[in-house]
């Protein structure tokens, strides 16, 4: 069983569960699975998304929330700690932005992973990416940042530093 979790701008799916006995654990899983399905073929929604079909997954994310057995995420924090592979973000990349960049035609951007760490108050999202037909511009971007608790639903976070690697050219 994969475990959910909304943070808000995105949706991700947390890598590693252990079950966590959910009430109605046939109803989340059809609705994870209905979510999935409205996921596939949109690279987690960052290039643009119809307003339909973001309006479905939102419905679809409000209503697992909705579910949602920790209504104060901040006072259980053991609970998000781990790593999460990201599998929709709100965020887009939009306009003249991705127009002068060429994102869209020219980077395929692979997985995304954020590792949260609780005790250290850290977290890390790994963004893997290749430039086509360009091999020397394979690798991945590396976003650390700390986090504090702001309320009993939200984190504030710092970001503290970043890194691209390149894969080996061999």
């Amino acid at each position: 069983m994969v475990t959910t979790n909304r943070f808000s701008p995105g949706f991700i799916t947390k890598v590693a569960d252990n079950n966590a006995g959910l009430v109605g654990e046939d109803t989340l899983s059809h609705l994870k699975s209905q979510l999935l399905q409205q996921l596939q073929g949109i690279n987690r929604g960052i290039f643009r998304v119809a307003s339909s079909k973001k309006y479905d997954i939102e419905a679809l994310v409000k209503l697992l929330e909705s579910h949602n057995p920790t209504p104060d995420p901040t006072l259980n924090l053991e609970k998000v700690g781990g790593c999460w592979k990201l599998v929709y973000s709100s965020i887009t990349i939009l306009g003249s932005q991705r127009t002068m960049l060429g994102l869209r035609d020219f980077i395929t951007l692979g997985e995304f992973f954020l590792t949260i760490d609780i005790q250290k108050s850290k977290a890390v999202n790994v963004i893997k990416f290749n430039a086509r037909g360009l091999k020397l511009l394979n690798g991945k971007l590396t976003i650390e940042a700390s986090f504090e608790i702001a309320s009993k639903s939200r984190v504030d976070i710092c970001y503290d530093n970043s890194t691209i690697t390149l894969d080996q050219v061999s």
